[in-house]
């Protein structure tokens, strides 16, 4: 699955580009994988499209790691295995915090909604009371 992460990437970043001939190794390599790991040749392709469909999903669950990998290999042309590791793990507690961030405000923005439904209704029920009513 990780030879079609590349592909599946370059796809995301820049769909027009040619996609198969920048990643011919990759995809050469993972033909040869699959053949040994299918018992049968009819589940090579099979077998190889759901590697290139799980790609593409955890290349756009993961695209925050992507990019900060992208962005530290602009600066250095190659990365650690130990440094890929750190700077996805940084990207993905930064992508945390913001979805949490998010969620947080979009929780305020729904009590904020939900007060202003309610205000109109309460005042209307105070105007409307009986005059017999004791509020307290």
């Amino acid at each position: 699955m990780i030879l079609f992460a590349g592909p599946a990437a370059q796809a995301i970043h820049d769909p027009q580009s040619d996609i198969r001939r920048a990643a011919t190794r990759d995809l050469a390599d993972a033909r040869n994988l699959a053949i040994v790991a299918c018992r049968s040749p009819d589940s090579v392709a099979p077998f190889l499209r759901w590697a290139r469909s799980e790609a593409r999903a955890l290349v756009r669950v993961e695209w925050h790691c992507v990019e900060a990998l992208a962005s530290a290999l602009q600066l250095k042309d190659t990365l650690s295995g130990e440094k890929a590791v750190s700077i996805m793990e940084a990207a993905d507690l930064d992508h945390r915090a913001r979805l949490l961030a998010a969620q947080a405000a979009a929780s305020a923005f729904r009590v904020d909604a939900l007060l202003g439904q309610l205000q109109p209704l309460g005042s209307s029920l105070l105007t409307n009371l009986p005059a017999n009513c004791a509020l307290g």
